[in-house]
């Protein structure tokens, strides 16, 4: 059955860099720190431009869920301008990786899963009708907009940074009242352990 989990359950909680602070939506194994995880997905509050925690062995991606945006230099590779607007972002935890502000603190959306135990896609799904999606291990994550979302253990209407998780296979309908946004977590490869 799906868990709803509220933003009001999390805690925030320093960078592994101290930079900033970030709060777990949803981390396996539940008692990981940030060096045993197996696959996490997080927010966290950007203030000020800074370097990456380097998190060697891990595949990461990132979205933007508020504010004007970063400009995002990874490795030696050309900055790449990442804003609400922008597809999720991946790249690996190996490389240097930092952030500039382009205007003000922003809010993101992390996924981060070990590699060789765990994969992911991350989708941003900004939707004006009715969306069918067939899932096995996977986290919604709601950003904005009203929906009724239909899954095998009941219908949720979810707000602003809630999360639900699916936990084995089902086909859950999203139903907008509008227009609504939100991001879908897959993850792929051995006992996932979904937890929020």
């Amino acid at each position: 059955m799906p868990i709803l989990a509220k933003p009001t359950d999390r805690h925030w909680k320093p960078w592994k860099n101290g930079g900033g602070d970030t709060m777990d939506v949803a981390v396996f194994p539940d008692t990981a720190g940030f060096d045993d995880f197996d696959w996490r997905v997080s927010i966290a509050r950007v203030a000020e431009a800074g370097p990456f925690s380097i998190f060697p062995g891990v595949d990461r991606t990132l979205a933007i869920l508020h504010g004007a945006g970063v400009v995002l230099t990874i490795g030696g590779a050309a900055p790449v301008v990442v804003t609400t607007a922008s597809e999720p972002r991946s790249f690996s935890g190996d490389l240097p990786t930092a952030a500039e502000l382009i205007d003000g603190p922003v809010m993101d959306l992390n996924v981060m899963t070990r590699r060789g135990r765990v994969g992911h896609h991350m989708r941003r799904l900004d939707v004006q009708s009715t969306q069918h999606l067939d899932l096995k291990h996977a986290v919604l994550l709601w950003v904005n907009g009203s929906a009724d979302i239909t899954t095998p253990g009941g219908v949720f209407q979810p707000e602003p940074l809630e999360a639900l998780a699916c936990d084995a296979p089902a086909r859950w309908t999203v139903t907008p009242h509008g227009a609504a946004l939100f991001y879908l977590i897959e993850l792929t490869a051995i006992t996932v352990g979904l937890r929020l």
